[in-house]
């Protein structure tokens, strides 16, 4: 199981990296290089399915906290914390087993801000709706391509 697992995700990812029609492709390699990204890459980007990212970076947005370095236009925004109860699967014994956990996630205050003024903070770029720290998405961007 684990085995098909893991080529499962060597595809994605090669099929992410390395083959052109994928869209993520050019902009990992601009990522790489530490080119500057277009409004249209950033959007693309920002707009992107988690699922649909390598395993790294997909783990790289998943550590980056939901509401975390939002900004109105480089501004700090007041946030909220808040929880949710999650269900989280797991097999145990070849059997299924469900347990729940609480989640917090920050939102923005309501009316702090514009919605089309709300971004990331300087240093950060947004992935899949989460801001994350540009280093680090350089660092996946070179692991990813070598």
């Amino acid at each position: 199981m684990n085995l098909i697992l893991a080529f499962i995700s060597f595809l994605g990812l090669f099929f992410v990296v390395y083959c052109k029609d994928h869209p993520l492709s050019p902009i990992i390699r601009k990522v790489r290089a530490e080119e500057s990204l277009s409004d249209e890459e950033k959007t693309l980007l920002a707009r992107s399915d988690e699922r649909d990212l390598p395993q790294s970076l997909q783990r790289l947005v998943r550590t980056a906290l939901t509401g975390e370095h939002l900004c109105c236009r480089n501004t700090p925004l007041p946030l909220v914390t808040k929880s949710r109860r999650v269900a989280r699967h797991h097999m145990v014994n070849n059997k299924l087993v469900t347990t729940y956990v609480a989640e917090y996630y920050k939102e923005v205050v309501e009316g702090a801000c514009p919605q089309e003024h709300i971004v990331c903070c300087n240093m950060y770029i947004m992935v899949a709706y989460k801001c994350v720290y540009l280093k680090d998405l350089h660092e996946v961007a070179l692991s990813l391509l070598g």
